[in-house]
């Protein structure tokens, strides 16, 4: 992509441009902290998240002709292209399934939330923005992790709650989803991503340490209250990459003894309905009487969805279309199965049952193109301010892709958001480096 200089100052609304930015970082917080922002739904003409979306994306098209991110005919990478082709392909697997009020309804929501890749993918132009993104990951976290810790304490939840089918339990307690209107285990992953993105930044970020340290330490012991497996899992995973890529570099010492303090203080915050949801992995089939039924229903989930997707396997089945066949009276033997409409828990295998091979390409080549170029960019300037960044958001998403096994994360605020983060600082390190 050509590099044009920021925000002209002579032809460039800066305050307007600034507008924008601010818009897409309050995007960025907003989208972990959603159950708290909904209180103002009930004053406000519409939902606060898209009338944000609305003032950023109107912010943005007053100021697209001298925008950097847009000027000099740039060359969209592979995965903002792949974001696109990806919407364009949902409204054709649309028209090619059997469409209905749900698929419908499911389209205009999924589409809607491809928007925050254009809209932060324009605004970010400057390494001082994408730092305010990163710092609204890692505050987000730390507000939804400090509610954790209160309702799990006094039972007092703040935050909307728009489905109740969301409240999840385990053994008759109720599990927190923090400040997220997401069900508890979507919100433990956003939460595992503001802690990873916090721990990478403090291995680095020498001047800044005490602060990414004290935002990541909430997570870190909110994270095991919230009685989600797959994220546990994830944060393992994250903390194996971020180990892996920062080998050979002066600060591996100090951040393998800060990441064994960090998991000594998940472990001592782990309750005992957390042990026994553990426990019960291993008791899959109810031998002792301790299964766990969320793993066979998680079983049929994937048998179910390979048995439909092998039936259209190049459009897929329409978006949002897998909960109605889930519950139809042909998968009623199924293991674990509820006879209610379940999403498949699992981002990929529902991407390629929903929206086919060709979707599923499109899917993959934005989210695992945006994670390898932020990689590459990291480790082709990794003392820089940017490559750190990048870093921080590859080590992140690479944890959450590998959490999206387990849950359907493909249109989730926090998928894309993390794609057009790596994406802007891979660009970024790119133009700091030269």
């Amino acid at each position: 992509m050509s590099h044009v200089p920021a925000y002209p100052t002579r032809r460039q609304p800066v305050g307007l441009a600034e507008l924008g930015a601010l818009g897409a970082v309050l995007l960025v917080f907003m989208s972990q902290t959603d159950g708290l922002f909904g209180h103002l739904d009930s004053v406000l003409p519409g939902s606060h998240f898209k009338l944000t979306t609305a003032a950023a994306l109107s912010a943005i098209l007053l100021t697209l002709r001298n925008n950097p991110a847009a000027t000099g005919r740039p060359a969209p990478s592979l995965p903002v292209a792949a974001t696109l082709l990806f919407g364009m392909w949902l409204v054709v697997a649309h028209l090619a399934g059997p469409g209905g009020a749900e698929g419908e309804d499911h389209l205009k929501g999924f589409v809607a939330t491809l928007t925050i890749v254009p809209i932060l993918v324009l605004t970010m132009s400057e390494p001082r923005l994408l730092r305010w993104s990163i710092w609204a990951i890692a505050l987000s976290g730390t507000v939804s992790a400090a509610l954790v810790m209160l309702e799990s304490r006094t039972g007092t939840r703040l935050t909307v709650i728009p489905n109740p089918a969301d409240i999840a339990a385990w053994g008759g307690e109720i599990r927190s989803a923090g400040a997220s209107a997401y069900n508890p285990t979507t919100a433990a992953q956003m939460l595992m991503v503001s802690v990873l993105v916090s721990l990478t930044m403090a291995a680095e970020d020498r001047s800044r340490r005490i602060w990414w340290l004290a935002a990541a330490l909430p997570g870190l012991g909110a994270i095991p209250v919230m009685g989600a497996r797959s994220a546990l899992l994830g944060l393992a995973v994250g903390l194996v990459v971020l180990l892996f890529a920062l080998r050979g570099r002066r600060s591996f010492g100090p951040v393998a003894l800060l990441l064994g303090i960090g998991a000594a203080i998940a472990l001592l915050s782990m309750p005992a309905s957390m042990w026994e949801r553990l426990g019960a992995m291993t008791d899959a089939l109810g031998d002792s009487g301790t299964a766990d039924r969320s793993l066979l229903r998680r079983l049929s989930y994937n048998l179910i969805g390979l048995e439909l997707w092998s039936r259209s396997p190049i459009s897929g089945v329409g978006p949002g279309i897998f909960p109605q066949l889930y519950a139809t009276d042909e998968f009623r033997w199924y293991p674990g199965r509820l006879p209610m409409p379940r999403q498949l828990h699992n981002a990929f295998l529902e991407t390629a049952v929903e929206t086919g091979i060709i979707g599923l390409t499109l899917f993959l080549a934005a989210t695992l193109g945006a994670v390898r170029a932020a990689f590459r960019a990291a480790a082709q300037a990794p003392d820089s301010e940017c490559g750190r960044m990048a870093r921080a958001l590859a080590v992140a998403f690479t944890a959450f892709l590998f959490a999206s096994l387990f849950m359907p994360n493909e249109d989730t605020k926090y998928m894309w958001i993390l794609v057009a983060l790596c994406v802007r600082a891979a660009w970024l390190t790119k133009e700091e480096t030269g």
